[in-house]
């Protein structure tokens, strides 16, 4: 039987794709990819992949700032930073305030503007002293409060209030009841707290000036309140009249809820501020402790002060970080600073010699002041600088990593780290 021969004959082999692998060719021959490129092509290479990263970088940042770059921050960054220069030049500092007195919480940078509320007015000045804003307030007691481009300022124990950008008066107004406190957020939206007939406190929420939530409570003084940046939520703290002993409690707000949603009470500890660090953790400030709050969780973290004196604190929703100064003697000295950033979630404390009566907070840097000098200081606790601030020194205020603004006794002066 004869065989199929079709069967043995070698079969023709397949075409093989025209491409070698970069391991079988030597490092020459490859290692240069503009080897081939006139200098014209090579740059224009190079000027797409920077346009391309600078592209990326700058959509990172408008992403990561799409809340703070409004219409009206824009037009305020360059009609009072780009042309302040020429237009709004002052004469530099020292300059003596307007009025008799400021109080130190009404003393605060915006940028590099610093804003302040005296018992008789309200100024913006520039870096370079020039007045931006002035306007004459008719409040005995007032309150300055801050956030991004708007300020709220009250008469604490009087019904008045209004509402500030850094160089014109955008709402006034009065409440029935007399101010207890407040706050405004990010976009505007602001809470008072009042005295109100047959109950301790009273919350009141505005958005567009309307009043859109309100809250009475029966047996507890409102003292602090801070707003989340749409204004949507809201943490409280006060002093609870159900005990012969000193109660303080927390109160966690959501205002598309008739009531509460959380509540937290301790002993002993009077609650001097209480503020978002981000949206799901905020801090409060005692006379013996501080409290780390997990908003989503409602998880609660005491850091005591282990009998330490509060010397001097600031809060910096900017950076989403806080700094304490905690004296281990009973006159103020010897300080350490308890510093604390919500985004890294770095705890850090730093010892000191000194006698601190104020601190700042910019970025990663620390500012205080002591007997008269400026010191600075990185967050991982080395000392950077520290320079004359002047005899009178009551408060500073960082505007940048090495510029301050100082409260004087009668006057602001600026220093350099």
């Amino acid at each position: 039987m004869s065989k199929n021969l079709m069967r043995y004959k070698v079969k023709p082999p397949k075409h093989e794709p025209d491409f070698v692998s970069l391991e079988e060719l030597p490092l020459s021959d490859y290692e240069n990819d503009y080897a081939g490129l006139t200098k014209q092509q090579a740059a224009k290479r190079f000027w797409a992949a920077f346009l391309i990263l600078f592209l990326s970088g700058f959509l990172v940042f408008i992403f990561a700032n799409r809340q703070k770059l409004t219409y009206e921050n824009i037009i305020n960054w360059v009609q009072y930073e780009m042309l302040s220069q020429s237009q709004f030049k002052g004469t530099g500092y020292p300059v003596s305030f307007v009025g008799s007195r400021i109080d130190c919480g009404n003393f605060i940078s915006m940028g590099n503007y610093i804003v302040y509320s005296s018992n008789t007015s309200f100024v913006t000045l520039n870096s370079s002293a020039g007045e931006i804003f002035k306007k004459q307030i008719r409040y005995h007691q007032p309150i300055l409060k801050k956030s991004d481009n708007r300020l709220l300022i009250y008469n604490l124990g009087s019904r008045g209030f209004e509402i500030n950008s850094v160089n014109k008066t955008i709402y006034e107004s009065e409440t029935d009841d007399k101010i207890i406190t407040g706050d405004i957020s990010l976009n505007g939206t602001y809470a008072l707290v009042t005295q109100a007939e047959g109950f301790l406190s009273k919350l009141h929420v505005f958005k567009d000036n309307k009043e859109v939530y309100t809250y009475y409570f029966l047996n507890d003084y409102i003292n602090s309140v801070s707003l989340n940046k749409d204004g949507t939520k809201g943490i409280l703290s006060g002093i609870s009249s159900n005990s012969s002993s000193l109660k303080t409690k927390i109160f966690l707000f959501d205002f598309s809820k008739l009531k509460p949603v959380h509540e937290y009470e301790f002993d002993n500890n009077l609650i001097y501020d209480i503020k978002y660090l981000t949206e799901t953790i905020a801090v409060t400030i005692g006379s013996s402790s501080a409290y780390h709050i997990n908003l989503n969780k409602w998880e609660i973290t005491e850091r005591k002060y282990d009998e330490m004196l509060l010397t001097g604190y600031d809060i910096s929703t900017d950076s989403s970080s806080y700094v304490l100064s905690l004296s281990r003697n009973g006159d103020g000295r010897a300080c350490t600073l308890m510093y604390y950033s919500a985004i890294i979630n770095m705890d850090k404390a730093i010892s000191t010699e000194l006698k601190i009566s104020s601190v700042s907070i910019y970025k990663d840097r620390i500012a205080v002041l002591s007997q008269n000098k400026g010191y600075l200081y990185n967050r991982s606790g080395e000392m950077l600088r520290e320079t004359d601030a002047g005899n009178d020194s009551r408060q500073i205020r960082l505007y940048n990593e090495h510029r301050a603004y100082i409260l004087g006794a009668t006057e602001i002066r600026q220093i350099d780290f």
